[in-house]
Parts: C-alpha cells; structure tokens; sequence
C-alpha cells in the first residue's frame, strides 16, 4: 500500500456562507389562443433560441420582445429558463400551475406576460387573485415565490378603447382595477413600458439588494407614458414596478422607482419586495437545516436543541449580514401537535429600502 501524509493531525478550514440552492431559473407563463403542442399545459426548460423558433407567427409578438429584453437586462441571454403556455383559461388553472411546479425549486421568481386582454371570464385581476393563490400554497410546502405580471393586453386595450382622458389616466385607472384586493407581497405588477428592462432588472437584483437602486442597462429612447408626480406616487402605492428617470450626482440615469409589492399601501411589513425576498431567503435557508430531520430518527428532546442550534446559527449569519435585526428575529424550535412534528414559531424582521430622506432646516 501507499499513502501520501506522514502520521500526524492536519487541518483544513472552510469559510462559512450562507448556503444557497440550485441558480435560479425563471418561469414565464405566456398566454395565445394558437396551439403550440411542444410548450402547451406543461412546464418545459428552454432557451430563448428555442422557444422563438417555437412561438414565432403564434400570436405571441409582444411577449417574445419582452423575454428577449428581460434576458438581455439580466445578462441572461444564453440561459435556460421555464415556460409554460397557457391553453385552459380559467382561475384554477393558473393557481395550479404555480402549485404544479413547486417540486422545481430553482424556480424563485414567475413572471406572467399578458399578450391580449384577457377574457371577461378570467380577467387579469382573477389571474392575480389565481396566481397569489399558488404562490401562498407553496409557500406552505417551504417552496417561496414572488409572481409579477405584466398586464400589457388589458392595460393597452383600456388606452386605446378609451373616450377620453390621457394615455396616463387612463392607464393608471386600468391598473387600479387590475390591482383591486390582491393585497400580496408575492404578487407584484409590472408596468408595460419597458417591462422586459424591469423584469431583467427583478432577475439580476441579489435577495438582498433594493430593485430600484442599479440603474437600467437597456437603452431607453423615449418613455411610452409621462407621468406627473402624482401620478407615480399612485402608481407605487399601487404596487407596480416603474421606471423613471432619476437626477444622480447631477446626471440624469433611469432606475426602477422602487421594488414594491401590491401589498405595499396595506400591508407596511410586507410591502416592499427587498423585505419579502430577504425573508424568504431566510426561510429557505430554515427549510434546508430543517431538511436533515424529516424522516430522521432521533429523541425529541436532542433534536429540538440540535435543530434550534442550527436555526441560530441560520439567523447569526443573516444577522451578521446586516439582512435581518438582531433584536426582532427569533425562531424558537418545539414540540409539534403531535408527537410526530417540531414546530418552529416567532417573527423575522428584514432590511427595509430607504425611500426617503427628509431633510429640516431653519433660516435664523
């Protein structure tokens, strides 16, 4: 035989960080009335080339362009990603596949491309309501999503069918309704201008990074709305994701206005998308230490301590990141319902983006 040390002790030394899963892949669910038998009612992974050569002349025109430009933005062009084509419209089938897919765990974020007006019979604020339905069911199953939807067909439609009014009211009055009691922080809505930038913008942003912070790779040659100030507080209140030129150091640079959720004028905890994806990271991570004892074999009082030691050292890790508060994250481990289940019970409370600063002075 031979060996390669001589006797003694030998050390190696890893340093630690936050574990992660598999490199995201998004989903794009698309909607045509034409069939297109190789991505039709079934999530297949794809690329870009792929799925053009597919949906080209198939009534999917706009939603190609914004694919395209969301990979482009996020420096994505080459990557895979998942599609699912949409044939059976109604509510309970866009909840399922949000449901059906939570065994794909690289899927984190879902993006839903409205190419025509929806149906009166499953209008775009029914998908929303759908959507949110199966976002919450897999965050039940530890599986943790955010859906963004870019209404492009109704919001158009309700432009150009209007009597009166501006491109601009018009527009905010369409996406009030798409909106109406969704109330989410896993439903999020995409302005259809420059959406593909925005969405490309979602893709590239780390958990912890405020969307509206980096500025948009994508060229922007003219706005299709000018909106007043007013009129985009609405617009963010509301929960959609817009861009807007913002005065930087004296130079002009476009940026997302702010990474908000729909829940954002409701819900002050879980209105900001930095604040729901910090959190859900945390969860994944919790979900993984938690992993380890499903099926495992042991005392109840030795894994309760075992498991809440390695939470800890979950929540000690974010906390040194300066992604969660020390003083208001806590995950206490303990005996389940029955004696077959660990429960872990308490609160999370993640970074926050500045949105303003209010500066007061007085002229003595």
């Amino acid at each position: 035989m031979s060996y390669s040390k001589l006797p003694g002790v030998y050390f190696s030394e890893t340093i630690g960080t936050i574990a992660t899963e598999l490199a995201e892949a998004p989903l794009f669910i698309i909607q045509t009335s034409t069939a297109i038998a190789s991505i039709d009612e079934q999530i297949i992974k794809t690329n870009l080339a792929a799925l053009t050569e597919v949906a080209t002349d198939k009534g999917l025109t706009k939603t190609l362009q914004i694919i395209e430009q969301t990979l482009t933005e996020a420096r994505l062009l080459n990557s895979e990603f998942y599609v699912y084509s949409v044939k059976t419209d109604t509510a309970a089938n866009f909840s399922k596949i949000i449901e059906d897919s939570s065994h794909l765990t690289d899927i984190k974020t879902v993006f839903y491309i409205e190419e025509t007006k929806s149906a009166s019979g499953n209008t775009i604020n029914s998908k929303l309501g759908a959507l949110k339905a199966g976002a919450d069911a897999c965050a039940v199953n530890g599986v943790n999503r955010v859906i963004y939807a870019i209404p492009y067909g109704t919001v158009m439609d309700a432009i150009d069918n209007a009597s009166s009014g501006t491109d601009e009211s018009n527009c905010i009055t369409s996406l009030t309704t798409i909106v109406n009691g969704i109330n989410s922080g896993r439903v999020a809505v995409i302005l259809p201008d420059y959406s593909g930038a925005i969405a490309g913008r979602v893709l590239d942003a780390d958990y912890n990074e405020e969307i509206g912070y980096p500025e948009i790779n994508t060229a922007i040659d003219s706005m299709a709305f000018n909106f007043t100030y007013s009129q985009m507080v609405t617009l963010q209140n509301l929960g959609i994701l817009f861009i807007r030129a913002e005065q930087i150091r004296g130079t002009f640079i476009y940026r997302v206005n702010l990474g908000v959720s729909t829940a954002f004028a409701g819900n002050g905890a879980d209105g900001l998308l930095l604040s729901r994806r910090v959190c859900d990271e945390v969860l994944n991570q919790v979900k993984f230490e938690c992993d380890d004892f499903v099926k495992a074999s042991t005392d109840v009082e030795g894994g309760l301590v075992t498991l809440q030691t390695d939470i800890d050292n979950v929540l000690e890790r974010f906390i040194a990141a300066g992604e969660i508060f020390e003083d208001e994250s806590q995950l206490v481990v303990s005996e389940g319902s029955d004696v077959y289940t660990f429960k872990l019970s308490g609160k999370i409370k993640p970074i926050k983006s500045t949105i303003a600063i209010n500066v007061e002075t007085t002229l003595a």
